[in-house]
């Protein structure tokens, strides 16, 4: 199932709501939509693998492979047992959240699961045009927010965790495309920032896949040494 103009009509069903302060949350933005549209269960709690990979299916289009590798490494790395996740869960620092994120403070502010909207300001500024994020736009956010860290670098596993969520977030708002095209700054502003969909909101319409993030990740990664190296 992909994000079709038949699924978005689901919105009437699956409308915004504010999670409580009992609801359980994560820093990742693109889960916490979920949750709160109700495509994955708004509370955040005991989700299962299958729960992860439709809702990831249904409103990103992302291949049935990667949505696999995606809820069941989440589940494995950070869940709990039999096989469920609560979306906090995934904020267990060193697994796969990391420091230097785009729009959440460091693990030692105490909170890496609430926005930083100084932060995502900060990212939204990195556009080029002042209209959208180009992969380029987002390499550049990734050496600014990476200065403070030893070597001006994540660790190997969590830099490709890092440009794997850059290579997502641009490719859900360019149509799948992970490296062309630019993920426009207001609805950045929305799913970043409210974790809500934008209003009128037309998924990818080409599947998201392995192979595209896998030359996404290669394209940030390259797009970032090239920049380090001009800072040097």
């Amino acid at each position: 199932m992909s994000a079709t103009n038949e699924n978005i009509n689901l919105l009437d069903d699956h409308r915004f709501i504010q999670p409580t302060a009992s609801d359980s949350r994560s820093p990742c933005p693109a889960l916490n939509t979920l949750a709160n549209h109700g495509f994955l269960p708004r509370d955040g709690k005991n989700i299962s693998a299958l729960q992860l990979i439709r809702a990831q299916r249904t409103i990103y289009n992302i291949s049935l492979p990667l949505a696999s590798i995606l809820a069941v490494g989440g589940i494995l790395f950070c869940g709990h047992f039999p096989g469920k996740l609560d979306l906090q869960e995934l904020a267990k620092h060193g697994r796969i959240e990391h420091d230097a994120s785009l729009v959440h403070s460091d693990a030692s502010s105490g909170d890496t699961i609430t926005v930083d909207h100084s932060l995502l300001e900060e990212l939204l500024r990195d556009s080029t045009d002042g209209r959208g994020l180009s992969l380029q736009d987002f390499a550049k956010a990734r050496v600014r927010r990476q200065q403070h860290l030893p070597g001006r670098k994540l660790d190997g596993i969590h830099e490709k965790f890092a440009c794997g969520e850059s290579v997502l977030a641009h490719a859900v708002f360019c149509g799948g495309d992970a490296v062309h095209g630019e993920a426009p700054l207001d609805q950045l502003r929305v799913w970043l920032g409210r974790e809500r969909l934008p209003e009128g909101w037309v998924g990818p319409q080409e599947s998201f896949g392995i192979l595209g993030a896998s030359k996404g990740i290669q394209a940030i990664q390259a797009m970032i040494v090239d920049l380090q190296n001009k800072r040097d």
